[in-house]
């Protein structure tokens, strides 16, 4: 009877914390808030670091380079066209063959890219920032809510937002998975973001703080579309 009695005690016992394992992870962590503000420092320490940058990169010995160059182009087109294209491509393919890690990167990372590029556009709106080669001599050279004019919308980094969101929403996948060798393609797919920030600036469509601010934008972007993947099961 005393044994019924315990068993039944820690069965009962043990339903909230089953409960709470269970429960789906949260849509924002505290992590998100502190990579926000070091974001916030980093993107205010590299304004001042914008012109010196910007001149070193648009060096003519820089621009002469046929391999910077190329990689240049092969990076802009990754940021854009390349990544959303990547994600329907891993999408289809997924559902084709009935991989649902595929399947779960495809629609992750095309999330965390479109809600990552909603806020960029709209800070590319609300600053109104000149593009680099608008205004090489001016990194403040701003007008504030007119950023549909040409030329008024370098922040943030709309190739760099996006690549980093594709980063950042298929390693969460790989990782959830324990996909094999997720951590070379979190690396790789990491590097491919930073390479094309440092592409948007080579050829003179960005600031330093623009590709900075991009990059957070979308790491924090591909996070909550991880999240809410999570969350919601998607198969």
């Amino acid at each position: 009877m005393r044994r019924s009695r315990s068993l039944a005690l820690g069965a009962f016992t043990a339903l909230p914390l089953a409960a709470q394992q269970a429960s789906p992870p949260a849509l924002v962590t505290r992590r998100d808030a502190w990579v926000a503000v070091s974001a916030l420092a980093v993107t205010a320490a590299a304004l001042p670091l914008d012109q010196t940058l910007r001149d070193a990169m648009q060096r003519r010995g820089v621009q002469r380079s046929r391999v910077a160059g190329q990689s240049a182009d092969l990076f802009n087109v990754w940021g854009s066209p390349g990544v959303f294209v990547a994600s329907g491509a891993l999408w289809a393919v997924g559902a084709a063959r009935h991989d649902t890690t595929l399947i779960r990167v495809g629609k992750t990372s095309l999330l965390g890219i479109v809600l990552a590029s909603g806020v960029t556009a709209g800070g590319k709106y609300t600053f109104g920032r000149a593009r680099p080669y608008l205004s090489p001599n001016d990194p403040f050279n701003a007008r504030a809510f007119r950023g549909g004019e040409d030329g008024y919308t370098s922040f943030p980094s709309g190739h760099t937002t996006a690549a980093f969101a594709f980063a950042s929403a298929t390693s969460a996948v790989l990782r959830d998975r324990r996909t094999p060798h997720r951590r070379a393609m979190t690396v790789a797919l990491y590097s491919a973001a930073a390479l094309t920030g440092a592409a948007r600036m080579y050829r003179d469509r960005h600031w330093a703080s623009d590709v900075v601010a991009g990059a957070s934008v979308g790491t924090l972007g591909g996070w909550l579309a991880a999240r809410w993947e999570a969350r919601h099961a998607w198969r």
